[in-house]
């Protein structure tokens, strides 16, 4: 990714996330997945560490891709059907 990498986007998209939170605005970051030719074991385990969902090795199988995708979107749906039961039950 020329000027930027992936690692640095997801550092000032979380940013933007604990900002927002601070503030009290609902907003969730989408699913983060890496897309890579690093195959790495270390820089795997750094890109879970720093907080993303997914991370697939290029070249990828694109029906691979689209699974991982739904997939990711399903746990971002329930956890925010969670998150504002959570809300709900505080307020009581």
């Amino acid at each position: 990714m020329p000027g930027l990498d992936g690692f640095e986007v997801l550092d000032g998209l979380q940013k933007l996330e604990a900002e927002n939170n601070k503030r009290e605005i609902d907003i969730f970051l989408p699913p983060i997945m890496f897309l890579t030719a690093h195959g790495e074991t270390d820089v795997l385990a750094r890109a879970f560490e720093a907080g993303i969902n997914e991370y697939m090795r290029k070249p990828f199988i694109v029906e691979e891709l689209i699974c991982r995708i739904k997939n990711q979107l399903k746990i971002g749906q329930l956890k925010k059907r969670l998150q504002t039961k959570h809300k709900n039950i505080k307020k009581g």
